[in-house]
């Protein structure tokens, strides 16, 4: 068996690094509901590239040029990032429906009948 780290396992730490060390856990995460995490996501993705996120050639970065940090990070680690982002969107988008379920949800879930629904 291979002692080498996989793609898999940068962006798990990654994704470790910017919930413990930045606080951007799935509560943080929630307030991004416009698609954010995704395009900064693909931003990450495709700088230093001759592709574009957005249609007109702009940049298309999501948040203050602050929070921007692609020029100091190498191919690779935006590509960790990147995909770190891409597990935070799809965190937020597992846990915004469990929420919409539970709240759909909640007279039988509360009295452990099953769901008429089913």
């Amino acid at each position: 068996m291979s002692n080498k780290i996989t793609g898999v396992e940068l962006i798990y730490r990654e994704r470790l690094r910017q919930i413990e060390k930045e606080g951007w856990d799935v509560v943080h995460d929630a307030n991004h509901q416009g698609g954010e995490l995704s395009i900064a996501a693909a931003c990450y993705a495709v700088d230093g590239t001759d592709a574009i996120v957005d249609i007109d050639g702009s940049d298309a970065w999501p948040w203050s040029p602050d929070h921007d940090k692609r020029k100091k990070h190498s191919p690779l680690k935006k590509m960790v990032i990147a995909g770190a982002l891409i597990a935070a969107e799809i965190d937020r988008m597992l846990n915004q429906k469990a929420e919409i379920f539970i709240n759909d949800n909640i007279d039988s879930i509360m009295s452990n009948e099953p769901n008429s629904n089913d």
